[in-house]
């Protein structure tokens, strides 16, 4: 993963759609707005906030 073109900010924005679709949800499902959206990546033992 590490090795991935772009680096860490070019993989975790290939999945900011799909968070953005399970905050949208979340937000339906608990009537709460979602403060923040991580990413944890194993492989790289890094986080990253969207």
């Amino acid at each position: 993963m590490l090795e991935h073109r772009g680096g860490i900010a070019a993989l975790a924005e290939s999945y900011r759609f799909q968070l953005e679709l399970y905050a949208r949800a979340l937000e339906d499902i608990l009537g709460e707005a979602v403060q923040e959206k991580w990413l944890y990546f194993v492989d790289a033992k890094q986080s990253v906030l969207l």
